[in-house]
């Protein structure tokens, strides 16, 4: 516990703590994730259904399985998640912890031989500066000022990097794009701003 603890940013805590209420409200502060949510959730659907041999059309494929979501925020994954058949437990996120290092070493203590694991950040970027914090948060007020420091983001490769030192064998990495027309998110190639990494443990 003390390699976890190490992890924590209590101002990030306070922080998120302090719009807990907002969480679930679809039109509220955080309407820019349950948009997203969809996206996140099919790549996960379809990521976990192949590599454990689910149906993808079972209404409880994962039945039987333990997922551990690190960076559950307010539970919009980690719900779905428990509703689709996991026994589900969710704690913190790699863009808000004091450690990143840290952070994977635990990660790749966690996840056991043949798991899997997702994670979903943002690539720190001049193009994510500009969208995730100046963009959403001062100017278009999608998110509360000061949810990220873009300081904290990490870059594909050094989160690559600090999968494959723990013992996870990075596998699948896509982009998520947001179309300013269709007001929709999608995977991309794009991978300057938001993006997804798959790696398992063999």
């Amino acid at each position: 516990m003390r390699a976890t603890s190490a992890t924590v940013d209590r101002q990030e805590v306070e922080r998120f703590a302090a719009h807990a209420e907002a969480w679930w409200d679809p039109e509220g502060s955080f309407r820019p994730l349950h948009r997203l949510n969809p996206v996140r959730l099919d790549y996960i659907r379809q990521h976990l259904t192949a590599h454990f041999g689910r149906s993808i059309s079972s209404l409880r494929p994962f039945d039987g399985l333990s997922l551990l979501d690190l960076g559950c925020g307010g539970g919009l994954v980690a719900e779905p998640m428990a509703r689709l058949g996991f026994a589900v437990t969710a704690v913190e996120i790699i863009e808000h912890v004091a450690d990143p290092a840290v952070f994977l070493g635990s990660i790749g203590g966690l996840v056991r031989q043949g798991g899997v694991f997702i994670g979903a950040t943002l690539n720190r970027t001049p193009r994510s500066l500009a969208a995730a914090i100046i963009g959403a948060e001062y100017l278009l007020g999608w998110l509360p000022r000061g949810t990220h420091d873009w300081r904290k983001f990490l870059r594909p490769s050094e989160l690559v990097l600090g999968l494959r030192r723990n013992g996870l064998n990075p596998t699948k990495m896509t982009g998520i794009s947001y179309d300013w027309i269709r007001g929709k998110w999608s995977l991309s190639r794009d991978l300057d701003i938001n993006y997804m990494v798959t790696a398992v443990r063999w």
